[in-house]
């Protein structure tokens, strides 16, 4: 998460950190626009920012803390498989610990 957020100018990092800080308060249960379900777990924070699409993956934890796995810039209709095979292989590290 740390290279994704330090990848982003200055904006577009403010914007994906106030729409975790909302999901953090609110929970996932957020649904869409914001929040989607991938599956096994794996929620999907959507950002939009002008005309940049942002997408940060993440999960509750057994002690039900929100834990941000990786985030990227959506540049195609689809979420790349690639980026939800990322998140999961994060997610089993964490959840293996």
């Amino acid at each position: 998460m740390r290279d994704f957020l330090g990848s982003l100018n200055p904006k577009q990092e403010s914007k994906v950190l106030r729409a975790i800080q909302l999901v953090q308060e609110f929970g996932p249960e957020l649904g869409m626009p914001a929040v989607e379900t991938i599956q096994n777990g794996l929620q999907c924070l959507r950002v939009k920012y002008a005309s940049d699409i942002f997408r940060v993956f993440f999960i509750l934890g057994p002690d039900h803390t929100m834990v941000f796995l990786n985030g990227f810039r959506k540049k195609t209709p689809k979420t790349p498989r690639r980026e939800i095979k990322l998140a999961v292989r994060y997610q089993s590290d964490y959840l293996g610990r």
